[in-house]
């Protein structure tokens, strides 16, 4: 009897101590994030950028502070985004700050830093526009026409797998491109790409992916309707059993731009997918990038999607997923292809070149890839070329026939003219 009045008077004192404890002791701990912690302004460009700010458990009686230090300003709007201005160039840094009211204590703190140059964003791909109809015989418009109307093909597909196995695991990818000839329904695909998932191979017994094999693409795309210029960026849904055979599904999903929806995709597979509205030009030189971070929000990995307007020095974030696990990393063969995914416009002339593609491994170092082999895939009736002219890679493609000769896979070598970051 003795013992059970101790018990009891024990769980009495320990349940009095926990009621007794202030709220903010049993509160889970804020968690803080910016949606990069390093940036850039280059004042050729721009005097200013901004940062997407992110939190958990926010704490009662908490506040948000910055602390500027180096050639820069910040405005803070009040909804989740800090412009930063640049004054100067050189370094600076900027503290995100979550602090107590009652004694103006740091609870957590993030810190974002700034490089502020003044500097063209520059690329060596100018120059006049490649003579295409050297390559291969060009039908007229009239042919063109008549060519369409009753094609029941796409015209040819060129796929192309960059050599970057050799690299091993990397986290960003970037390649600069151009498409002379850009009609409706045509897809320049600038990566294509396989993902490594550490923490889900060490916690279920099979991952599998439903496109068999890819984990996503991204790129840019003429839809049908001929006045609407896209970009894209897809995942394939994940397929993860654990050791009973019980099946989890990762889906990715957007958190970049905060007011859209991911939308799905079927018919490949299951997936998830993003497309934006982009006004990218025929014989307009670009910079692709796909860029890994982590969300230190969610604790997970996620993908930035950027492109850069290499003639007129424009910057512009296009999406950004969370991957649903807490890392990832890119391996194997990167691919590249040129696609027309309409019937009606198969006769068109199709063309993309691409060069400085360029991968970063996980110990922060570019790696230039200046290898790749071309071949003609899903084998859809007409004519292609492709090549390199040692500086860049070409193709060019229309479902009409007999306008060159066929050619087999090879593998082709580019040097690069650019190397080192892409930022």
């Amino acid at each position: 009897m003795k013992l059970w009045r101790t018990m009891i008077s024990l769980t009495l004192a320990a349940v009095l101590l926990i009621c007794a404890l202030p709220l903010t002791a049993l509160a889970a701990s804020p968690t803080l994030s910016v949606s990069s912690e390093n940036v850039k302004i280059n004042l050729a460009e721009s005097k200013s950028t901004t940062v997407e700010i992110s939190y958990r458990n926010w704490p009662e009686g908490g506040y948000l502070n910055f602390i500027a230090a180096g050639p820069i300003t910040y405005e803070f709007s009040g909804f989740d985004v800090v412009t930063i201005n640049a004054t100067g160039t050189g370094s600076a840094t900027l503290d995100v700050v979550i602090c107590r009211k009652s004694d103006n204590s740091v609870l957590v703190k993030k810190t974002v830093h700034v490089t502020v140059v003044n500097e063209s964003v520059k690329s060596s791909n100018s120059g006049s526009r490649r003579n295409w109809s050297s390559l291969m015989k060009f039908p007229s418009k009239e042919e063109i026409a008549a060519f369409n109307k009753t094609s029941n093909n796409r015209s040819p597909y060129i796929s192309v797998w960059m050599n970057t196995s050799h690299v091993g695991k990397f986290c960003d990818i970037a390649v600069d491109f151009k498409a002379d000839y850009l009609p409706s329904g045509t897809y320049c695909s600038l990566a294509n790409f396989y993902m490594d998932y550490p923490s889900l191979n060490a916690k279920y017994q099979k991952v599998t992916l439903a496109s068999n094999g890819i984990s996503g693409y991204a790129g840019f795309q003429r839809l049908a309707d001929s006045n609407r210029y896209i970009s894209i960026l897809s995942f394939w849904d994940l397929f993860c059993y654990d050791a009973s055979g019980r099946q989890t599904t990762i889906t990715p999903w957007l958190i970049y731009p905060k007011n859209e929806k991911e939308s799905r995709f079927g018919g490949e597979g299951t997936g998830t997918h993003y497309l934006r509205d982009y006004p990218w030009e025929a014989e307009h030189w670009y910079r692709f990038i796909i860029h890994r971070w982590k969300n230190e929000a969610t604790g997970n990995a996620s993908v930035e999607y950027w492109v850069v307007d290499l003639e007129t020095k424009a910057w512009t974030k296009l999406c950004e997923f969370d991957i649903g696990t807490t890392d990832f990393a890119f391996t194997g063969d990167v691919g590249v292809f040129l696609e027309n995914f309409e019937p009606s416009s198969a006769g068109d002339i199709r063309t993309l070149e691409f060069c400085n593609f360029r991968v970063c491994n996980l110990e922060g170092n570019w790696v230039p890839i200046e290898s790749a082999y071309f071949e003609e895939n899903y084998h859809y009736p007409g004519s292609y070329q492709y090549g390199s002219d040692g500086k860049c890679f070409w193709m060019i493609t229309s479902g009409i026939p007999n306008l060159a000769p066929k050619q087999d896979g090879v593998t082709l070598t580019v040097k690069n003219s650019e190397s080192g970051s892409p930022f």
